[in-house]
């Protein structure tokens, strides 16, 4: 509201204005006619001079006139100061990881570090030995078709293993040998067992092997002489035995 009573108020002295430079203007022209009037019969006498007159009003304001040239560019002001440092901003996204880069060459040995600390004195251990052989017996006498069983102890360090032979042949497990932890059974011995069996035992310090000696005596046999049947008869004495005595 305060702004259209301002216009108005402006409009209205304008038009008041306008009115009363027209009057001044018509006033001002009749009085200078009259005067020109007055001049030109006062100053067509001779002898006599005319002084100018007053100067009349001030016209009305004449049209805006066009927009001047551009002046030239004015000289460029010194750099001002620096402002202060802004907050930080959000961190970015992580990108995305790169191909992996060439292994590098491999440094050069560090210096031996310090001597540890010494430990404690470890247990003496055990005295090393060659193999040695316990056999028993060492003359067994069976009778045929009975088990024959020999014992062998080896002892030594390090332990030593335990073989057993019968001749030139190594004796094995199985249905007319048992061999298990020095022990050797002969099943069902005939007369083609009787011999002699080696027991050996060895280890990195050495073989030592013994010998024992297996008799197979045959079984008590009865024979008759005579043809008849209720003859009389009489009885066998054993085989004798075989092997080494």
């Amino acid at each position: 509201m305060r702004v259209r009573d301002i216009r108005k108020r402006s409009v209205v002295q304008t038009k008041e204005e306008n009115q009363n430079i027209s009057l001044a203007k018509i006033r001002s022209e009749i009085s200078r006619y009259v005067d020109l009037i007055a001049a030109a019969r006062f100053c067509t006498a001779g002898n006599k001079v005319c002084l100018p007159g007053p100067p009349g009003l001030p016209g009305s304001r004449g049209r805006r006139g066009p927009r001047g040239r551009k002046g030239k560019q004015g000289v460029k002001g010194e750099k001002g100061s620096q402002g202060p440092l802004g907050p930080t901003g959000r961190h970015g996204k992580r990108g995305i990881m790169g191909s992996r880069g060439i292994k590098g060459q491999k440094g050069d040995k560090g210096r031996p570090g310090p001597p540890g600390v010494a430990g404690p004195k470890g247990e003496p251990g055990e005295s090393i030995s060659a193999p040695e052989v316990i056999l028993s017996p060492s003359t067994l006498t069976i009778t045929e078709h009975l088990a024959a069983t020999l014992f062998c102890q080896a002892t030594g360090n390090p332990r030593p293993s335990v073989s057993w032979k019968f001749g030139e042949k190594v004796i094995m497990n199985g249905s007319k040998y048992s061999v298990e932890d020095g022990r050797l059974v002969v099943r069902g011995a005939n007369y083609s067992d009787a011999g002699q069996y080696k027991c050996i035992a060895k280890s990195i310090l050495g073989i030592m092997q013994k010998v024992a000696t297996l008799i197979v005596r045959g079984r008590l046999r009865l024979t008759s002489r005579g043809g008849s049947k209720g003859g009389g008869g009489r009885l066998g004495g054993p085989c004798p035995p075989l092997g080494n005595s």
